[in-house]
């Protein structure tokens, strides 16, 4: 299941037709025999068309509706604006010039803008949904709300649908949860577009529980600590202690089977008693032989920290975890990276992404440094040489400090554990968010204390539905 952003759609429709895939007709065919599927059991349809290619599917399904020997009433909105597709499918078909006893129709069908409205409703067009939204009647919408645009903006005076029947992949707006009574229920039709169109395009891919319980791995009886995976964090500094602990908790309740933390002598002290599974190590220039590596956590920026990120950038034989103050430093000195041969990933929120990449290039910094970054924020991102992924979980309660410090240990464990690194970073945002949804449920915030047992918990739930 893919996800499109407002200003892919266009492109996917551009990129069918200008490839010969489709005719923009046959797209719009598509979509409407799709659709029609949905409501061919209603006998009495009112359709609302508006003058573009969301009309023209709209026109489509009165078509189809016709060929069944129903005829609908079709409200076309703004006649005189019609593109050429709609003018073509809506000849023959019934249309009207105004709306008046609506208890005659046992459905109201929305086919007047799709994902790329851009400006509020028009007073004419407001009073419309104005006198339908009163109705009781059953609701659909062609693709999107009309009112609404694809990225969940809300317009004033927008369309209520019972039921969107929505095309090729969801949009953004169907993964914010608050947004859900806008629409209440929506099914997805693919239309059966080849899945490499997607990816060449770089359309993300959702990640889910279906996802997790595909890639999540099952742990055996003959399962032992070093074949779990032996990982090194060099995390914390003097004034920021609490960074390497969290991370070290996301290694830990992750399944990691040796987790050693490098830092200072302060933060290993509470690291001791806080996580006695943890193997403590203080030195200026660690043994790197591990299977993976976290840097950044609470580093802090001084000279000694840069001294520590160029260590393990130079010398580093295994796959690299960078995070807070270790994306701060490097986005000072990109030089660094000409230096690694270690695959990289990086994790950060908004702030010190625009720090390390100032044109927000992502793709273009991504082919460059053959690196993943996870852009942590609202659906958290996930960036490839080759694929996108997009979060399905999460929440605002998570939005404290420490919670990224958390994700970061859980990246680096699975990383340790033997995943590629995509597999571990898709699960990593998927299992951190998902266990902050579950505290959310009872919780104002959430506490990244308490996120990272609930991140184990919600790991062995999806290894049971395996199992099953």
């Amino acid at each position: 299941m893919y996800l499109f952003e407002t200003k892919q759609v266009s492109v996917i429709d551009a990129y069918l037709v200008n490839n010969g895939y489709y005719t923009i007709l046959e797209l719009i065919e598509k979509a409407g025999r799709a659709f029609y599927q949905h409501v061919k059991e209603y006998h009495k349809p009112l359709i609302i068309a508006g003058f573009g290619n969301n009309g023209a599917d709209a026109f489509m399904v009165a078509k189809l509706f016709k060929e069944d020997g129903i005829i609908c009433d079709i409200y076309p909105y703004r006649k005189h604006l019609m593109n050429e597709n709609c003018k073509i499918l809506s000849t023959g078909l019934h249309l009207i010039d105004h709306i008046e006893n609506i208890e005659q129709y046992d459905v109201i069908i929305d086919g007047v803008f799709g994902a790329g409205l851009n400006r509020a409703i028009q007073d004419d067009l407001a009073d419309i949904f104005a006198f339908l939204n009163q109705s009781s009647l059953p609701k659909y919408s062609i693709d999107i709300p009309s009112g609404i645009d694809g990225d969940g903006k809300i317009y004033d005076h927008y369309f209520h649908c019972d039921h969107v029947i929505t095309f090729m992949a969801l949009k953004k707006l169907y993964l914010i949860k608050e947004y859900q009574h806008y629409y209440h229920h929506v099914i997805l039709e693919t239309l059966d577009i080849d899945e490499k169109i997607f990816i060449d395009n770089h359309i993300a891919k959702i990640i889910d529980e279906n996802y997790a319980i595909k890639h999540l791995k099952i742990r055996y009886y003959d399962d032992y600590k070093n074949k779990n995976g032996v990982i090194l964090h060099v995390t914390g500094s003097h004034d920021y202690v609490g960074a390497g602990i969290m991370a070290a908790q996301g290694s830990i309740y992750t399944g990691c089977g040796i987790v050693k933390v490098c830092s200072k002598e302060n933060v290993l002290d509470i690291v001791r008693s806080r996580l006695p599974e943890v193997v403590c190590i203080h030195e200026k220039e660690p043994d790197l032989n591990v299977q993976a590596i976290l840097i950044g956590c609470g580093l802090s920026q001084k000279d000694e920290a840069l001294e520590k990120l160029t260590y393990v950038l130079k010398n580093a034989k295994v796959p690299v975890v960078v995070d807070a103050d270790g994306i701060n430093l490097l986005s000072r000195h990109l030089e660094l990276l000409d230096l690694c041969q270690a695959p990289l990933v990086f994790t950060p929120h908004l702030g010190e992404l625009k720090r390390l990449i100032p044109d927000m290039d992502i793709d273009g910094f991504v082919n460059k440094y053959h690196c993943i970054i996870i852009q942590k924020g609202p659906n958290t991102l996930i960036h490839h040489e080759k694929y996108k992924y997009i979060n399905t979980t999460g929440n605002q309660a998570m939005a404290i400090g420490g919670s990224g410090d958390t994700l970061a240990g859980v990246v680096v464990s699975l990383i340790g554990q033997g995943y590629d690194l995509l597999t571990a970073c898709n699960l990593a945002v998927y299992f951190h968010g998902k266990a902050g949804d579950v505290l959310a449920e009872d919780n104002y915030m959430v506490l990244p204390s308490s996120l990272a047992v609930q991140i184990g918990k919600e790991m062995k739930k999806v290894e049971n539905l395996r199992e099953i």
